[in-house]
């Protein structure tokens, strides 16, 4: 566990106003065993506050394997979390990583759902799809910043995003029905703003 000093100071500062796993698991989000265990790594990833770790994060959700199906659930249940100081930056890694441990198994066509949770950056942050095979993920709800950063063959559909998509993808295709500032790929020269397409 990676503790800053004022972690050490005050250990249980992090996770004021959150509800302990065992109240998670109480809520009414249905989770099953096997994210249960992912919740657990999803804890430890919660506790890295350096950018540096972002691939670390990752790695913690590649240990398992969820199906598209699962990833919602486990998505709607890290809102008990929301009020950690890192949330917001490594649960959009963390699902990352997810979606590449699935698809990377055989699954594709997620659909995050994140009407109910804050805007969450880095979601679908260095994913990679294959070129016979696009990853696909809707987002339907809103993303922070970052999403699809350095992503490779995802087609990816959103209500909003904030800013920095698709940041130094490629091979990808982003419909974005309302995005805010800089959302260009430098690379490919466009930029992605007031999509009307259907999101589905």
């Amino acid at each position: 566990m990676i503790e800053t000093l004022e972690m050490a100071l005050n250990p249980l500062d992090r996770y004021k106003g959150t509800k302990a796993p065992d109240e998670v698991r109480k809520s009414d989000v249905v989770i099953d065993k096997t994210i249960e265990g992912v919740l657990e790594n999803y804890e430890q990833a919660l506790d890295f506050s350096d950018s540096t770790w972002h691939d670390y994060i990752k790695a913690l959700a590649y240990k398992t394997i969820l199906t598209p199906e699962q990833i919602t659930q486990f998505l709607k249940a890290t809102k008990a979390f929301e009020s950690c100081n890192n949330y917001v930056w490594n649960t959009g890694y963390f699902v990352s990583g997810l979606i590449q441990a699935s698809y990377d198994a055989g699954h594709n066509d997620f659909v995050l759902d994140t009407r109910n949770l804050p805007a969450l950056d880095y979601l679908c942050a260095k994913v990679e799809g294959k070129e016979e095979k696009h990853l696909k993920v809707i987002i339907d709800g809103k993303a922070g910043s970052w999403c699809g950063l350095y992503a490779k063959y995802l087609v990816l559909k959103a209500q909003k995003v904030e800013a920095y998509c698709p940041h130094k993808s490629s091979h990808c295709e982003i419909k974005i029905q309302k995005a805010e500032v800089y959302c260009r790929n430098p690379k490919l020269g466009f930029c992605i703003s007031d999509f009307s397409e259907d999101m589905h």
